[in-house]
Order: C-alpha cells, then sequence, then structure tokens
C-alpha cells in the first residue's frame, strides 16, 4: 500500500512538471524593408549530408579500393523572411515595442532571438538574454489545406 501511494505521489509531480517549450532560435539581421513590413534574418542550421569516401586498404597483397557512403553534420547559412506586421516584438523583459522603436533597433548585423513555436519564450530563456536583445514572436503558421 505504501509503495503504490509513493508511486502515484511521484507519478503526479512528474506529471505536473512543466517544460519551458523550445529554446528562442538566434538570428542576424541581414536586411530591413520597413515600407514592406519586413525583415532578412539568417541563422545558421544543421544538415546531414551524405558523401562517398573511397579508401585503399591492403588485402592478399594488392590494394582494394572500396567507397564508402558517409554521413556528416554541416552547417548552412539560412536566410528566413518575417512580416513583423504579423509577429510580435518584445524586450527579454516582456515590453511589446512600439513598431517605429523596432525598425529603428534592428539594423544590419543586429543579433535577435526568434521564437522557437510563435508563443513567449519561457522566462527561463528570456532572463538569460542580453537586456538590449529583440526578441521576435511570429504569428502562428497558417495551416497548408491538403489537396483534394
Amino acid at each position: 500500500m505504501t509503495i503504490t501511494f509513493t508511486v502515484l505521489v511521484l507519478t503526479a509531480g512528474i506529471a505536473q512538471a512543466q517544460f519551458p517549450g523550445p529554446a528562442p532560435t538566434f538570428s542576424v539581421v541581414q536586411s530591413t524593408a520597413p515600407n514592406k513590413g519586413q525583415v532578412v534574418l539568417t541563422r545558421i542550421v544543421k544538415q546531414q549530408e551524405q558523401i562517398a569516401v573511397s579508401e585503399k586498404s591492403l588485402e592478399n597483397g594488392d590494394f582494394v579500393e572500396r567507397v564508402r557512403i558517409i554521413t556528416r553534420v554541416v552547417d548552412r547559412e539560412v536566410s528566413v523572411v518575417y512580416e513583423l506586421g504579423n509577429s510580435r516584438v518584445i524586450t527579454p523583459k516582456g515590453k511589446q515595442l512600439p513598431i517605429d522603436e523596432v525598425w529603428r533597433r534592428l539594423k544590419k548585423s543586429t543579433v535577435v532571438a526568434v521564437s522557437g513555436d510563435s508563443n513567449l519564450p519561457a522566462p527561463i530563456f528570456l532572463r538569460a538574454l542580453n537586456p538590449q536583445t529583440l526578441v521576435i514572436i511570429p504569428a502562428p503558421l497558417k495551416p497548408i489545406p491538403f489537396p483534394k
């Protein structure tokens, strides 16, 4: 009876634990177009690629060449356009900025944080940011209907 109660209490504690959600992604401002309401951000993403590698080995006194396919992880630079008219831009303290202030502060090569799931990042992530860092919370993606 005591063991069952302990297991239930531990399970309930785990179920109530709140996970902070995805961390914001750091990006660099490549360009801005205030008249269009757009900002182009560049970020580094990791991608897997497969390459052929030729190996020579000595077998029975002869060199034998074999080709192996290996997978490696490479960094790629990706540019993404964000519509700031549909987004929110806040400070790490959670204060939403007026759009004029956003355009004044978004300059080329400025580092910004972009919310990972279109929600306000968890306080633990916001506290880790420099007070001058802007946090972009993009509008949720619209679902694409399946073709009929």
